[in-house]
């Protein structure tokens, strides 16, 4: 949207207010103040902390049209000024750089009829003083634009003003801006400054998304997919690079990613962007200080903020989350529902409940199929993984997926019984536990869709509905099939989510590198990425219309509202643990093998495998 300001001679008016301790001694050696908006160091024998206010009141062109002063001060808590906080002597300079509020956009001065510096002025005590200064702006890659000086400048009684200056700024038609800075050298005496008033006057500008400042720039990424998802990738990057002409580099290397990322990072040479196999990779590079943080990501703001909180390390993003694939998900028929006058339960009695509701009728409430050929058990951890996160809570469950509690602690095998609940209780299972144990879990559902019906509920992921619609291909989403989420249980831990996405961070801090994460994060890139591949948009701006059903649009909008989302915790364990004895146990368990039995075995080979 464009703002048209100069036509009526509007004047943008930034204001800088920066205590400076008085002193009129000259100091030994120079010395550079960096205000940017971390204060500079502290002289010696100042010793009152401050709190910097880091950025303006306000400086959002669509709200103020920037006629109003905008203020960037070393503050103290509640806003009062901060305390002086350097010493100007002969040589000394001081820098200050002023940053547009992170997130906001740049701006293009796209004519300049009347644009001029209408004044730069510096108000403080210095007579005698003589000062050069320096005055400039930058683009979003902090490439300069624009610079002008002064040299050899001598200071009023009370102030210096530096310039009124036409057309000045001329050279800035076609410029795309996201600060400036200004410097003062003092070349002889010393002063202290207590305000910096800039005002200028441009031609017309206009929000602009800083896409080009960093033409020619290249960025490496690693990723481990191939295929279909390494097309889909691709493509996600086209429009990107069209626009920004940055050169994207993709390295597909595979399932051996993680090792590969460990052995780079060793050698001083990893990627400057990467997929992160799982989060627990993402936080062992974060906690070494390989990654960089994201904190300042534009389009995070649209983020959920499970996702965030799950992308994040002691309070710095360092996850961005591009897709997700649920699993905390109960199919069902409407049509069975509604024949039998069955409701869609809300709680965990509720469930209870309306299983033994369909025992009396004569019917079984569950679908389970556990064989998966040398995985199989995988299923039934993914229900052990979805009641531990609505009996212990998130934070239990993240010491359990790194073993911080052992297998035989309570809320483990509180988890698994509530489990047997339901493959344990009579005329619960379709086939019962045999069935449980020898029905592929791909055809596992269809006992949904017979007349009657075999079952009438079905847990699993999204990815199911391709096997739904492969051998029932007359079925019509959310008419004859349809989802409800796997209810809570115990409320202080509300409903969480259980699932999986893919997760990009950043090794290497350049500003080409921010904005194509920034991308990535955008409702634009991940319409690209999902609707290619079906899975689900974290963004929540992303368009629903890119899903290819109501019910893949249904799980998008559970994880747009999600507030707590984990990971599988049998992808994130040891694989000896995660996909070996966590499996096993899950089918000893069903099978009829004890439970405390089952959970000390998988302990044993825990302390193995996470090395005590």
């Amino acid at each position: 949207m464009k703002k048209y300001l100069s036509f009526f001679n509007l004047f943008l008016t930034f204001g800088l207010l920066v205590s400076v301790l008085a002193a009129y001694a000259n100091v030994a050696q120079a010395a550079d103040y960096i205000f940017s908006p971390t204060p500079p160091p502290r002289p010696a024998g100042v010793t009152e902390k401050y709190t910097p206010w880091p950025w303006p009141i306000d400086d959002d062109v669509d709200v103020t049209g920037y006629n109003g002063r905008m203020l960037l001060a070393p503050r103290r808590p509640g806003g009062a000024p901060g305390p002086p906080v350097a010493v100007i002597g002969a040589l000394d300079t001081l820098t200050w750089e002023y940053h547009y509020r992170k997130g906001n956009p740049c701006y293009k001065v796209t004519s300049t009829d009347s644009a001029d510096i209408d004044e730069l002025r510096l108000f403080g005590a210095g007579p005698g003083v003589r000062v050069d200064v320096e005055l400039w702006f930058f683009d979003c890659c902090k490439k300069r634009v624009g610079v002008w000086s002064w040299k050899n400048l001598a200071w009023g009684a009370n102030n210096l003003l530096v310039s009124n200056a036409n057309n000045v700024l001329g050279n800035l038609c076609g410029k795309v801006i996201k600060g400036f800075g200004v410097k003062v050298t003092v070349i002889a005496g010393a002063l202290r400054i207590n305000q910096i008033t800039f005002n200028w006057e441009a031609g017309t500008i206009e929000r602009d998304p800083c896409k080009r400042c960093c033409e020619g720039k290249k960025v490496m990424v690693a990723v481990l997919w191939s295929g279909a998802e390494l097309g889909a990738f691709e493509k996600t990057l086209a429009p990107f690079e069209q626009d920004t002409g940055i050169d994207v580099v993709v390295e597909s290397v595979g399932r051996d990613l993680p090792a590969v990322l460990v052995t780079r990072l060793a050698a001083g040479n990893p990627p400057d962007v990467a997929v992160m196999p799982n989060p627990g990779q993402m936080k062992e590079f974060a906690e070494q200080g390989a990654l960089i943080p994201l904190n300042d990501l534009q389009n995070l703001a649209d983020h959920p903020r499970a996702f965030l909180d799950l992308g994040a390390i002691d309070g710095n993003i360092y996850g961005v989350f591009i897709s997700a694939d649920l699993k905390s998900l109960v199919w069902y028929s409407p049509k069975a529902f509604a024949a039998k006058g069955y409701e869609v339960p809300i709680s965990w009695p509720a469930l209870i409940a309306l299983c033994n509701k369909i025992v009396a009728d004569g019917g079984t409430p569950w679908a389970l199929g556990m064989e998966s050929g040398a995985a199989s058990g995988w299923v039934g951890t993914d229900w052990v993984e979805d009641i531990m996160l609505r009996t212990a809570g998130a934070d239990l469950y993240d010491k359990w997926v790194n073993h911080e509690i052992s297998w035989t602690h309570p809320a483990v095998k509180k988890a698994f019984e509530y489990f047997g609940q339901i493959v344990k209780a009579p005329g619960y299972m379709y086939g019962g536990a045999t069935g449980a144990l020898t029905i592929f879990f791909g055809d596992s559902p269809n006992a949904l869709f017979t007349d009657p019906p075999g079952a009438y509920m079905h847990r699993q992921a999204t990815f199911i509905q391709s096997f739904i619609k492969d051998a029932n291909p007359d079925l019509v989403a959310s008419e004859d099939y349809d989802v409800f989420t796997f209810p809570p249980i115990s409320p202080e831990f509300g409903n969480p989510l259980l699932g999986a996405g893919d997760v990009i961070s950043a090794f290497n801090d350049r500003p080409e590198v921010r904005v194509l994460l920034n991308y990535l994060a955008s409702a634009e890139a991940q319409e690209i990425w999902c609707g290619e591949l079906g899975k689900l948009a974290i963004n929540k701006n992303v368009d629903p219309s890119i899903y290819p059903d109501p019910i893949t649009a249904k799980a998008a909008m559970m994880v747009a509202e999600a507030e707590t989302f984990r990971f599988d915790g049998s992808d994130l364990m040891p694989a000896a643990v995660g996909a070996g004895t966590f499996w096993t146990g899950v089918l000893d368990y069903v099978s009829g093998v004890p439970l405390d039995t089952v959970l000390k075995a998988i302990e044993a080979s825990a302390i193995e495998a996470y090395g005590g």
